[in-house]
């Protein structure tokens, strides 16, 4: 649904984020001018793998379109959306530095969902998330490629994208979901009316699942069978 987004919004928003990085990368090629050939040529591939990691593109495999979408995924599912990302990221298998994927690095994805979640209000939800970055935070100093990762992940690219992502859910006038939404939702499923959304079927999902798991089996079965129903009935 995000890339979805993507795909329909206008050029001069991408341009926006174009700006912000070109921002970023221009010092860092202007100090490498007075240095030896061989600093101007790491400097020169460093600021092309930056560009290649941050710059919208429209093949939409850089980073900044993956963590624009975790954004569009929170505003629109709150809570939701959180505990689905930690459910993720309690992988064993997962490298939350790697830098080598496509996808920016879950490290980042969190970093920035975490503090993008406590601007919008949901600061106990992200707490989590905080103990999460915590417990990584000790292994980061003992990477070999250490400061080569802070290089890729500069705390003003990151804000940047924050401040970008939701003045997209803004201006696309993208349902927000907030705790007054979460209460119509709730409310909404204890009258046993029909869900209106994907967003409300996927928040209504997590808030059952997490308030009463036993019966969120028969939910779920119920759910799929009523829709399965009106798709029938409207093919």
């Amino acid at each position: 649904m995000g890339h979805g987004l993507f795909a329909k919004c206008p050029p001069e928003f991408l341009q926006d984020y174009v700006q912000v990085v070109d921002y970023h990368c221009k010092p860092l090629i202007r100090k490498a001018i007075s240095d030896s050939p061989d600093v101007r040529a790491l400097t020169k591939a460093h600021v092309a793998r930056l560009r290649q990691c941050w710059l919208p593109r429209g093949d939409q495999q850089s980073w900044i379109h993956e963590l624009a979408v975790d954004l569009f995924a929170l505003w629109s599912c709150g809570p939701a959306f959180l505990a689905a990302m930690k459910d993720v990221t309690e992988s064993p298998q997962l490298d939350p530095f790697d830098i080598e994927s496509a996808h920016p690095p879950y490290e980042l994805r969190i970093r920035i969902l975490a503090d993008c979640a406590r601007y919008l209000g949901w600061e106990k939800e992200a707490v989590p998330l905080e103990r999460m970055l915590q417990q990584w935070e000790s292994r980061k100093a003992g990477l070999q490629n250490y400061n080569y990762y802070i290089a890729l992940t500069p705390r003003d690219l990151t804000e940047e994208a924050i401040t970008w992502a939701l003045n997209g859910c803004r201006a696309w006038k993208i349902p927000r979901c907030d705790r007054a939404a979460l209460l119509a939702i709730e409310e909404r499923r204890r009258r046993k009316l029909a869900v209106n959304s994907a967003f409300e079927l996927i928040v209504s999902a997590a808030l059952l699942f997490e308030q009463d798991p036993q019966n969120y089996p028969a939910w779920e079965s119920a759910t799929v069978r009523s829709l399965c129903g009106e798709l029938h009935g409207n093919a």
